[in-house]
């Protein structure tokens, strides 16, 4: 159990580095793009992105995607 936590934390911590790194490396013009593109995928609201909400995203933009 100490070890899921470990790990848990440690995912969360390399999460918000990489998503600060890619906020810093953005435009404001980006980071506005990005933030609308989120929260058309997040239909939800729970602010983060499961697997059902990209494939009705990928559905309803009519991307194709192969094995």
């Amino acid at each position: 159990m100490f070890d899921k936590l470990r790990n848990f934390r440690g995912e969360s911590f390399f999460k918000r580095a990489a998503m600060n790194i890619l906020v810093k490396m953005s435009t404001e013009e980006e980071v506005e793009l990005m933030t609308k593109q989120f929260k058309a995928i997040d239909t939800n609201n729970s602010g983060t992105i499961d697997h059902k909400e990209i494939k009705a995203y990928i559905k309803k933009q009519k991307i194709f995607v192969t094995d």
